[in-house]
């Protein structure tokens, strides 16, 4: 399920997180969200069940100008519990080209069906954040990799902390579904990659050992290749 837990008391910082994640995603380099596949609660006048309409009219059309569709709640804590759960049969329903991020500075003001259903993100510094060009040197070196040793090299120390590991994990979550999504003729293997990164993914929120949830991730990629195709 594409839908996405952006903690932050900050909409500036929610829009440029999402907008850098889209270009990811749409291989394009867009300066703002005002595009007419991009939805914005900013302008209801309530997060309600009635505004809520809206956001199921905008996915029920195809994407106008982007390969997928993207929407923004935000502030997602003032939800009352009747919208939240209409939200939930909508993200739980969403197609593998659309996207919606739940911005708020309080995510247990949210459902536990939701939160449990959503991946969650805390905003960090720019200075620790990964790039997605990391992610694509770390996941190529993995391909290129001969032996578990030169895998575990390769993770070894590269986050330390939770928040920067869930941070990596959903940068290379975006990068291998747009790897999917790119890549039709590799479509079992790369979905098999994906599965394995939301199993790190979930281990490390689960409070598992950061470094031995990466290191289990590493030694899944099986050497197929030493370019990404």
């Amino acid at each position: 399920m594409n839908a996405y837990i952006l903690v932050t008391e900050s909409v500036a910082s929610a829009k440029k997180r999402i907008l850098e994640i889209l270009n990811q995603l749409e291989s394009a380099s867009y300066e703002n969200l005002q595009m007419p596949d991009f939805f914005s609660s900013e302008n209801l006048p309530d997060l309600g069940i009635k505004e809520l309409r809206s956001l199921k009219q905008f996915f029920s059309r195809r994407p106008f100008q982007l390969k997928g569709q993207y929407a923004m709640i935000w502030p997602a804590d003032t939800l009352s519990p009747p919208a939240q759960n209409s939200l939930l049969k909508t993200l739980e329903e969403l197609a593998v080209h659309q996207y919606v991020w739940l911005v708020t500075a309080r995510p247990m003001a949210l459902l536990d069906t939701i939160r449990s259903r959503a991946w969650q993100e805390k905003l960090i510094s720019p200075k620790t954040t990964f790039t997605y060009e990391k992610e694509q040197k770390i996941f190529q070196d993995l391909l290129c990799a001969d032996t578990v040793g030169q895998k575990l090299k390769t993770v070894e120390g590269i986050v330390k902390k939770r928040d920067e590991a869930l941070s990596f994990c959903l940068n290379m979550l975006f990068f291998l579904r747009k790897r999917l999504l790119e890549d039709k003729k590799n479509e079992r293997s790369a979905q098999r990659y994906l599965e394995k990164m939301l199993l790190c993914y979930g281990q490390i929120r689960a409070n598992c050992h950061i470094q031995l949830a990466l290191d289990l991730w590493a030694i899944s990629i099986k050497k197929v290749a030493c370019k990404l195709k």
